[in-house]
């Protein structure tokens, strides 16, 4: 029986796959694309690994496709007093304007102008979803939250709100400055980039 594989395998490339010896291995075990989160590392560690990539497909004889995956629009949590807080469920939860380490109760945002675009029945998500949340009230900066499915929180997680118009930008600044040298590339046999993500668009 001959089998054709109809889907593409898409890896995330950070620090834990620098090792050569993972990095063989992914390819030799099929991955398609190379994902590169821009949200977290700097581009210079984005373009080497991008050039390890390219170097090592060129020995395996195939080609694997690089992705850049946008920034965009970044909503995040604050600061945290500790490495992580837990949320229970049933438990409340506040986001705030305010900038102060955050507790298992209480954590600021990196954008105060969330605060003014949620209202009462709004969910939210915070550690790419992985905690869920339903809005009960805003007052004075705050918005009091109730936890429907908690889970483990540490500082700078991701924040999204579905359905909820985001006025801000889908690239940044920063996002286009780093597709262009992304794009640009021409230094070297490997190129630039093959595709662009982009993740919430609204």
């Amino acid at each position: 029986m001959i089998f054709s594989k109809r889907t593409k395998i898409v890896c995330t490339l950070g620090p834990s796959t620098d090792d050569e010896s993972i990095l063989r291995g992914m390819i030799q075990y099929g991955m398609n694309v190379a994902r590169f989160n821009l949200s977290h590392g700097t581009l210079d560690d984005h373009l080497r690994r991008m050039r390890l990539v390219r170097r090592l497909a060129k020995e395996f004889g195939t080609h694997i496709a690089i992705m850049f995956d946008s920034r965009g629009p970044d909503m995040r949590i604050g600061d945290l007093a500790s490495d992580s807080v837990e949320l229970a469920d049933g438990g409340q939860f506040t986001l705030s304007k305010e900038k102060f380490p955050g507790t298992k109760e209480k954590a600021s945002v990196n954008w105060p102008g969330l605060i003014d675009i949620l209202k009462p029945g709004d969910q939210v998500f915070l550690n790419d979803g992985l905690i869920e949340m339903k809005v009960l009230l805003v007052d004075s900066g705050n918005a009091v939250c109730v936890i429907v499915a908690g889970g483990n929180l540490k500082p700078h997680k991701g924040i999204n709100v579905p359905g909820k118009k985001i006025p801000l930008p889908i690239l940044t600044d920063e996002d286009i400055r780093n597709l262009k040298t992304g794009i640009g590339i021409s230094d070297d046999e490997s190129g630039g980039i093959d595709y662009i993500s982009a993740s919430f668009v609204g």
